[in-house]
């Protein structure tokens, strides 16, 4: 994201009340701890790790829809390696 980064961008939109009952969504290609760890303490309601095929983010979107899904990652980093 040009100008402005997606924390910045999480930190800014959970610092406006008006915004305190929409879910955030995080799609990113980090699948560092850290980062994830930053986003669900700063808000974040979901993060999931960018799929390397269309079918894989379709799923994710799918199964988000349907209440089936809060986080998708690595298994690696579900178990904190």
């Amino acid at each position: 994201m040009p100008g402005k980064s997606g924390n910045e961008c999480l930190e800014e939109i959970r610092c406006q009340s008006k915004f305190d009952d929409v879910p955030i969504v995080i799609l990113s290609t980090s699948n560092r701890k850290s980062e994830i760890d930053f986003c669900l303490n700063n808000g974040a309601d979901h993060f999931f790790v960018k799929p390397h095929h269309f079918d894989g983010l379709k799923n994710i979107v799918e199964d988000l829809c349907k209440g089936k899904l809060t986080t998708a990652m690595p298994d690696s980093i579900m178990k904190g390696k």
